[in-house]
Formats: C-alpha cells, sequence, structure tokens
C-alpha cells in the first residue's frame, strides 16, 4: 500500500489530483477515494480523509471482531479433539494394560 501511495505521490506532484491519483493506484478503498474527491471538490479534503480514515478503522474492527468470533468456536473444537484423542489414547494404555 505504501508503494502504491508513493506511486501516486508522484503523480499528485506532477499535477494531477490527489482523488484521482490515489484511485489510479488503488492505493485507498473506493470509499475513500469518492470521499477525498468530494474533499477536493468542497476545499475540505482533510476533514473528508479523516473522516474515511474513521470510516476505514470501524471497518477493520468490524471485520477483525467478525473473524474472531468465528475463530473462538473453531478453536474450543480443536481443543476438545485434542483433549478426547489424549483421553482415548489413556483409556487405550490402561485397557491394554490390564488381563484379558
Amino acid at each position: 500500500m505504501s508503494a502504491r501511495i508513493l506511486v501516486a505521490r508522484e503523480s499528485i506532484i506532477g499535477g494531477q489530483g490527489v482523488a484521482r491519483s490515489l484511485g489510479a493506484q488503488r492505493a485507498l478503498t473506493p470509499t475513500a477515494v469518492r470521499l477525498a474527491r468530494a474533499g477536493e471538490e468542497t476545499g475540505r479534503l482533510a476533514d473528508m480523509l479523516a473522516h474515511a480514515a474513521t470510516l476505514e478503522a470501524e471497518v477493520a474492527s468490524r471485520l477483525t471482531k467478525t473473524l474472531i468470533g468465528i475463530l473462538e468456536p473453531a478453536m474450543i473444537l480443536i481443543f476438545g479433539a485434542i483433549v478426547a484423542f489424549v483421553a482415548a489414547s489413556l483409556l487405550q494404555a490402561i485397557y491394554s494394560v490390564r488381563p484379558t
């Protein structure tokens, strides 16, 4: 992402608009590019980029919470399977020692 922003920086220095440069390099999400374009048109670029950063942080936080919500039950099942395997192994060892 930083390499894309650096390439976009070069085109901004060359005279292209911020939103157009960032959009062409896909350095930001489409929502952030639209907000940057609106900020350029209204003269509130810094405010709109700050708003875009807030929105993207919320999306990242929501995605992280969703992934953790999926990961927790999966880990419980995996550890349960490991405990069951160890218990079965111990029982098999105990029953194999017992005379028949």
